[in-house]
């Protein structure tokens, strides 16, 4: 049996027991912790934390909702749902993932039978205990959403065999499976919420703040959870999100003082927010060690011209990835190889075939002898400055090879409707953003690929023999260094396919008052500290306000 557990020091570690010793490695040390570019004011005379204040958070949007059990979230709706829910793991300063809502998590020597057990006196903020019934139910509830069940594609069943234990069992080795409790799926909400069919605007976790009012589009206001069961947390008293859609807003009212955070992804908005940080009026936090969506030009090979590797050899061939980088905001995206950030310890460091203009017009020559008409096709582009410069720069790219490529500018919502089910060309998406490459699996399996006109996650509609066996190989495994390989080379036959193009990693921000502390301080419940930022989002639990306190009314 391995056993993933908290010691009583209160550190996670792997261990190995029974007559055969199975070594699992759910998370593993990437060198140096990964710390997070941190641009602004320092702190003056540390006074340490101190409890109450309001804080408020701007935000896009709200999703109309957060409950866990529904489609995948926003990176805003991710922020909301920090602060009301828990989940069974979370991650630690150095990607080790850590039990969280659980105290443990087992599985037998197959990896078919996991066992989690949960932590004792953790209640909701409705009062109903944390018991391994309502942990079931939730799983149960995932499997039964089309994002669920495909995350959760592997299980068999759940079932319950204490007040704390839940047993969950696959019809296939799975040694990476919970690494997916760190996600949305493991996020758990109480009976009420799972049971009421308004409850998106109205949950109920057991997070550190409890809502007490939701206006979908405007605001979220939510207080501090009197029964949370990290003791002394969280510290501020009230916290408010605050709806403004346009990024330039949110960025006016951060610097005016009438939010005190805001969530940021867009490059130009982020320049003036390292201004500002640069001259101590707020604080940024740029975390360019974590993992982040990379901007990825995707070709459907399940159509017409794709579906002919002459034409994708073509488009690889012709396209520039450093000139694709400086046209798309250098000094604040990085480029990328592949699907994993160079700083990654699932990174594949193999050299990228350079640009090849004399073989990109050889290879378009020949599929115009071979269909009797030129390379030409349309790539559906989201209407954000980003993209756009990113394909107009690659439809000038391809020009110069003789591939005529029209930019047909949408709504992102279309985009990736369009893109699930396979009713494009090629197109231009936020990809691969999440850090253990077991979520790959779905995207990238082909017992898991859907045909054009169905939904699916593969869009490309691509994949090999090869992927399919190292990805199989990986979950069979609980040797660390044998699941480095194994992605490795998934992202070898992925690049050399042709059907996804990663170009630049689309790094979030967080900005903050320069009297908004401990921002990207949390501690995980074994003790670890937590990870710095996840999608662009931070853990509000830790945060506390160094201001004079409002005076009363």
């Amino acid at each position: 049996m391995s056993r993933w557990a908290t010691t009583r020091g209160g550190t996670a570690l792997v261990v190995a027991a029974a007559l055969v010793v199975v070594t699992v490695t759910l998370g593993a040390c990437t060198g140096d912790d990964p710390q997070p570019t941190t641009t602004g004011p320092g702190p003056g005379i540390d006074t340490g934390p101190v409890n109450g204040g309001r804080l408020v958070v701007a935000v896009a949007d709200d999703g109309g909702g957060v409950v866990p059990a529904g489609p995948p979230w926003s990176p805003e709706q991710l922020q909301i749902a920090r602060a009301v829910y828990d989940r069974l793991a979370v991650y630690d300063d150095s990607y080790q993932l850590q039990p969280q809502l659980a105290e443990s998590i087992e599985s037998d020597r197959e990896f078919t039978r996991w066992t989690i057990t949960l932590r004792d006196g953790v209640v909701f903020t409705d009062g109903t205990p944390l018991d391994a019934a309502v942990v079931r139910r939730n799983l149960d509830a995932q499997r039964a959403t089309p994002a669920g069940s495909v995350a959760l594609g592997p299980v068999e069943s759940v079932f319950v065999t204490g007040p704390r234990t839940v047993v969950v069992t696959t019809r296939a080795p799975w040694s990476t499976f919970p690494h997916v409790l760190a996600g949305q799926v493991g996020f758990i909400a109480s009976p009420g919420t799972l049971d009421d069919p308004g409850a998106a605007t109205a949950p109920v976790g057991s997070g550190p703040f409890r809502v007490t009012a939701w206006v979908p589009g405007s605001t979220v206001e939510l207080v501090r959870n009197s029964s949370y069961w990290q003791e002394d947390l969280p510290h501020v008293d009230e916290v408010v999100f605050r709806v403004l859609p346009e990024e330039a807003e949110r960025v006016d009212a951060l610097r005016s003082g009438r939010v005190d955070v805001a969530l940021s992804a867009d490059p130009v908005s982020l320049g003036r927010l390292l201004d500002d940080a640069a001259g101590g009026a707020l604080t940024l936090v740029v975390d360019r060690d974590a993992e982040a969506p990379k901007a990825t030009f995707v070709l459907n090979v399940a159509e017409p011209p794709f579906l002919d590797p002459v034409a994708r050899s073509a488009v690889v061939a012709a396209t520039d990835r450093a000139a694709l980088h400086e046209a798309a905001f250098p000094d604040v995206y990085d480029a990328v190889k592949g699907p994993t950030s160079d700083g990654s310890v699932w990174f594949d460091d193999a050299p990228l075939p350079p640009r090849d203009l004399q073989r990109a017009r050889r290879d378009a020559a020949r599929y115009a002898e071979i269909y009797g008409e030129p390379l030409a096709f349309t790539v559906l582009v989201p209407t954000d400055v980003t993209s756009s410069r990113l394909a107009s720069e690659w439809r000038r790219q391809l020009a110069t090879a003789g591939i005529e490529v029209t930019v047909e500018l949408l709504p992102p919502a279309e985009v990736q409707a369009r893109a699930s089910l396979g009713a494009f060309e090629a197109t231009l998406l936020a990809l691969f953003g999440t850090w253990h490459p077991d979520s790959w699996y779905p995207v990238l399996h082909r017992a898991l690929m859907t045909p054009p006109g169905a939904a699916g996650v593969n869009l490309a509609r691509f994949g090999t023999a090869g992927i399919d066996d190292a990805l199989d190989a990986a979950r069979a495994t609980g040797d660390f260094a044998e699941q480095v390989e194994l992605y490795r080379r998934v992202q070898e036959e992925l690049l050399a396919g042709g059907a996804y193009l990663p170009v630049v990693r689309l790094t979030p921000g967080v900005a903050a008052g320069a009297d908004v502390r401990d921002l990207t301080v949390w501690t995980t419940a074994t003790g670890r500290p937590g990870l710095a930022t996840e999608d662009g989002t931070v853990d509000l639990t830790g945060v506390w306000l160094d201001r004079p306190p409002a005076p009363a009314e």
